[in-house]
């Protein structure tokens, strides 16, 4: 949307006006995004740029959520295939043009910073020509290429130290490079050999990390990814600090947020993208626990499985109804069940404990009262 044009908000003007939507007056602000920055150039790398690092945060997630919904099938000890071609493409080309993203917004934040003579050619430039006459080659062939390494190489030129990657996270980048140079059009190439490479692909990055278990598989190939964009979350937050600017502003209930953010402190659920999937999982299992135990009767002497619901009274199960997922009442079953978990089990030695400990104890947990629940609601459905 372009917020300098205002008349694209004629439609809503006579809510505003309405008396019983006065509080919107003070939740919605009619913000001209260049009253805020008298440079274009900062207003382009706060507003523009910033749109770009949620935008790649989400499709990291929905890259991720493909393959842990698809259904493998085990082919043997050595590899697996999946129920759903879509899952491993889907995966592969929204990882993909994530990072890439992400690469080139820190190349142009460098450049503003560092040669800024390049940064302006970028900028105005009127046409991709005007880029390729006004600009290094190389930077603008990174630019307006789709290759990621070809990016990291030139975000290392200029800073050598800001964006640090260790040889596993370059592997995974370069296989990310390898499909969507050669094969993110699918089956339209004469050239391509089979038809099948993305699924190929999506095996060998799993099967090198556990060939017998997907789940564990993903939950190593989870860590990677998630860590991997934390880093450069990390740089944005770097240079946008410099700049004085705020393109690295996440709603807090975003999937992007739960992308970026990689500590351990937070609890259990934050080290491993797979883990927010988990997550999601426990909580479809324990509302559903939870309004069924709710209606049972005699459940004390008739039921041996039985363990205490959460409380439902404290969760808006509205958006979990509707769109199947929520971020915050995610949040909030998982702090119900830790709390209980502590107090039901530990004293004072829990403050003692360290985040490893902790966190290790509560996966526990949670693992085993989902099999319980597991047992019991598999037990009344029979």
């Amino acid at each position: 949307m372009d917020f300098s044009n205002m008349s694209e908000f004629d439609d809503l003007s006579n809510v505003f006006k309405d008396s019983q939507f006065d509080f919107l007056n003070d939740i919605f602000i009619r913000v001209d995004p260049n009253m805020l920055f008298d440079d274009p150039e900062l207003d382009f790398l706060n507003f523009y740029l910033g749109r770009e690092i949620n935008l790649a945060g989400e499709l990291i997630f929905t890259g991720f959520e493909a393959i842990v919904d698809d259904q493998p099938i085990l082919k043997n000890k050595e590899d697996f295939s999946f129920l759903n071609e879509s899952g491993p493409f889907i995966f592969l080309v929204d990882t993909s043009i994530a990072f890439e993203r992400l690469n080139k917004v820190i190349l142009l934040f460098l450049l503003y910073i560092k040669d800024h003579e390049q940064f302006s050619a970028f900028f105005n430039a009127k046409e991709k020509k005007d880029i390729k006459n006004s600009m290094d080659n190389g930077i603008s062939e990174a630019l307006y290429g789709h290759s990621t390494m070809k990016v990291v190489e030139h975000i290392t030129d200029l800073d050598q130290t800001l964006l640090e990657l260790s040889r596993e996270e370059k592997n995974l980048l370069s296989q990310f490079d390898k499909f969507y140079i050669n094969f993110r059009y699918g089956r339209f190439s004469p050239k391509t050999k089979t038809y099948y490479e993305e699924t190929v692909m999506v095996q060998e990055i799993l099967s090198k990390m556990d060939n017998k278990d997907k789940d564990h598989a993903l939950e190593i190939l989870g860590k990677r990814i998630r860590g991997l964009a934390a880093k450069y979350y990390a740089v944005v937050q770097t240079l946008t600090s410099k700049l004085n600017i705020f393109s690295d502003e996440l709603h807090s209930d975003s999937d992007a947020y739960y992308v970026y953010f990689q500590n351990e402190d937070l609890g259990p659920y934050h080290m491993s993208l797979f883990d927010v999937f988990t997550l999601k999982r426990f909580a479809r299992q324990e509302i559903i626990y939870a309004l069924i135990y709710n209606k049972l009767k005699g459940k004390k002497d008739k039921d041996q499985c039985l363990v205490k619901p959460i409380d439902l009274d404290d969760i808006d199960l509205t958006n979990v109804l509707k769109y199947g997922k929520d971020n915050f009442s995610l949040n909030s079953i998982e702090e119900w069940l830790t709390d209980i978990f502590v107090e039901d089990n530990y004293d004072k030695r829990w403050d003692s404990y360290d985040n490893s400990r902790k966190n290790k104890a509560i996966k526990k947990m949670i693992n085993e009262r989902e099999n319980t629940i597991a047992a019991f609601l598999t037990f009344k459905s029979n």
